[in-house]
């Protein structure tokens, strides 16, 4: 059966003895936790604001807003964009493009994850490729920051580490990064930048990433199909078996323009999160 969400709760109505402000982080923490977890549909409550109409006058008595169902929700009741919203539509982006291909792989939780003072991630895996989901956040709990980090994970094909060298994952990180993904004839081994979204460039497909929560971005692509790699704002080096891409600079410029075999083309930019 599908697993999906109900009311994951990206705002908080504010009542007139309690007036809890939402922290924009835990509403993409809150859908990258869900979705790591195998999650497939995303119920959220509320993605928009409304305003209730006014009714008869009954017995029954609340302390919450008698008209008022803004909810600090991402879009607000009188139209406006509430600070969730940059964090929200990451995610929508991601599941819009990549979603079908994220939809049929299973959830696997280590189950070092039932220590909750263990760094918690989990994979999504099809038997091909999938997602390493990453999460070190959680509200009104103080996480601190794990060093010498370095997933490992056991694929038919043998074990594949992300990163290539161990990183710091800083208390209120989260994140996924894709491996073993096809990108339109490109193999990408692994990534340590957030996918965001696709787009046709004039017949060039071009896939978006973000550098984020401190750790470089590096992307490890197989040598399988590819004739030429061209690294912008970035340093690229050839392998015996692929291309390994680092040093990024990340924004508008940092761009990775692959040339194939076959004379297709493919470009990966990788920006900010701003």
């Amino acid at each position: 059966s599908p697993f999906f969400t109900c009311e994951v709760g990206v705002g908080t109505t504010a009542f007139y003895h309690r007036r809890a402000v939402v922290p924009e982080e835990m509403a993409g923490e809150m859908v990258n936790l869900r979705l790591g977890c195998g999650a497939n549909l995303m119920g959220y409550y509320m993605y928009a604001g409304g305003t209730n109409p006014v009714g008869r006058a009954t017995t029954l008595q609340s302390s919450g807003p008698r008209v008022s169902y803004d909810y600090q929700a991402p879009i607000r009741e009188f139209g406006t964009l509430g600070t969730v919203m940059k964090e929200v539509k990451k995610y929508n982006y991601f599941m819009n493009d990549f979603g079908q291909a994220l939809a049929p792989a299973v959830a696997y939780l280590p189950t070092t994850n039932e220590n909750r003072d263990s760094l918690q991630w989990a994979v999504r895996y099809d038997g091909r490729g999938g997602y390493l989901f990453c999460s070190n956040y959680l509200y009104k709990h103080h996480r601190g920051d794990y060093d010498g980090v370095q997933f490992a994970l056991q694929l038919p094909g043998g074990e594949l580490r992300v990163p290539r060298s161990p990183v710091r994952v800083k208390g209120g990180t989260y994140f996924l990064w894709p491996f073993e993904q096809q990108l339109n004839g490109v193999r990408l081994r692994y990534a340590t930048v957030q996918p965001i979204c696709r787009i046709d460039d004039d017949g060039v497909p071009t896939y978006f990433f973000f550098e984020d929560d401190g750790i470089a971005g590096e992307y490890c692509l197989a040598a399988d199909n590819v004739k030429r790699v061209r690294a912008h704002d970035a340093r690229c080096t050839k392998e015996a078996d692929g291309y390994f891409i680092h040093g990024l600079t990340a924004g508008r410029d940092c761009m990775v323009e692959i040339a194939l075999r076959n004379g297709g083309r493919v470009r990966l930019v990788t920006l900010t999160e701003d």
